[in-house]
């Protein structure tokens, strides 16, 4: 196993690339804090990693909220004691049906937003 020990906290966890980060991250021993916004689907990958003997903490966040970007580091620490791997998933894909985002509104969700959120949290970690 090679995160044994380790604890790893891991953004959009609840599907998709998050979620499978989650799931091999614990297969490789490492503690998981899982966050996402969907609290239901968090608490299925977190019941998933538990269910196979795996370790992992369930934080419910909305990380277009600058609030929850920065709590997820403390929550991560209070919850499991520390933290020694980051890893991002959560990059925002959507675009207007047009495929273009021609709105101020449009960009700062999916461009402004995913490079504040990084931002936000590798100098909280």
């Amino acid at each position: 196993m090679r995160l044994e020990n380790k604890i790893a906290l891991i953004t959009a966890a609840a599907s998709g690339m998050g979620r499978a980060g989650v799931l091999r991250f614990a297969a490789e021993g490492a503690q998981v804090a899982a966050v996402d916004i969907d609290q239901a689907s968090l608490d299925a990958v977190v019941k998933e990693v538990t269910d196979a003997g795996g370790r992992a903490t369930g934080i419910c966040a909305d990380l277009t909220q600058d609030t929850d970007c920065h709590r997820i580091v403390d929550d991560t620490v209070a919850a499991v004691g520390g933290l020694d791997l980051l890893d991002k998933s959560e990059l925002t894909g959507e675009e207007p049906d047009d495929g273009f985002p021609v709105l101020l509104e449009d960009w700062i969700h999916r461009d402004g937003l995913n490079c504040l959120k990084i931002k936000l949290r590798g100098n909280d970690a």
